[in-house]
């Protein structure tokens, strides 16, 4: 799921220095958003050629109402929801941080946000590998860890290339986190996986929509970075709810390998013996 999650970051890395390069050679709004609607309508055409045909499916069996999902979706889900903000805060309010906090000019505060894109490509690439190596609780943990880490360089940061390189850790640690939330969403109920994948994607992308009024609110109250603050504790509450989720109910392939992997060489031990 994180390799699938790359190719997002590849389109938002790629607009975040288009952004960067046409603030560079003084284009306006206007003729960015052209420039980029020029470039990606003809690209869009093309690989729309290329999607998999779903096939005939037959018609779901209704029972009358619509059940409910068991509860450790809705709680995936807020954790989701959580993630998200977080990944939103980073585009909506980083180059205002960088210009208008640290005083930096228009296209450099522009490049935050593409590095923190690439940062989560790179890590996105690895990304299913170290959930095989350390199990899905610890890397939801440690990536949350991370990221309030990496939250707390930014605001803290006293010049630009410190805030810059905070983005970039930032992105490696947070990267991890919504892959792997829908990847559990989609073994929470046996039998209803596209259900709670959608349920699980709806309270997520919320944080994208209420993230930037919730962090502008509050830096009207106090600051730009006293609002951003929010971004660091919800970091801090994936990693609590990451902690209690039941994880041991839904089927994790990384634990299941890695549970394989130590009867294995308990097995070999005991033949040895």
């Amino acid at each position: 799921m994180s390799g699938m999650h790359a190719g997002w970051c590849v389109g938002a890395m790629s607009g975040g220095l288009f952004g960067a390069l046409t603030a560079f050679i003084g284009l306006s709004y206007t003729q960015t958003v052209l420039g980029v609607a020029l470039a990606a309508v003809p690209v869009a055409l093309a690989l729309g050629r290329t999607y998999l045909d779903d096939g005939a499916r037959p018609a779901a069996r209704t029972s009358g109402g619509r059940a409910r999902l068991p509860v450790a979706v809705y709680v995936i889900g807020a954790l989701a929801f959580m993630a998200f903000l977080t990944e939103g805060a980073v585009a909506d309010w980083s180059g205002l941080l960088l210009h208008g906090e640290l005083r930096t000019a228009e296209w450099v505060a522009a490049l935050g946000y593409p590095l923190f894109e690439a940062a989560m490509l790179a890590g996105r690439l690895v990304g299913d590998r170290v959930r095989t190596l350390l199990g899905t609780r610890r890397l939801l943990v440690a990536a949350s860890l991370g990221t309030a880490a990496g939250t707390g360089v930014v605001l803290g940061a006293p010049a630009t290339p410190v805030a810059l390189a905070g983005f970039v850790f930032t992105g490696l640690a947070v990267c991890t986190i919504v892959p792997t939330l829908i990847s559990l969403a989609g073994t929470a109920a046996p039998g209803r996986s596209d259900a709670s994948v959608a349920q699980v994607s709806a309270m997520g992308y919320g944080g994208l929509l209420v993230g930037p009024v919730l962090i502008g609110w509050l830096a009207e109250a106090t600051s730009l970075r006293g609002g951003l603050s929010l971004v660091a504790l919800f970091a801090l509450l994936i990693a609590a709810g990451s902690a209690m989720l039941p994880i041991g109910a839904v089927s994790d392939l990384a634990d299941v390998r890695a549970a394989a992997s130590r009867d294995a060489a308990d097995g070999e031990r005991a033949l040895a013996a």
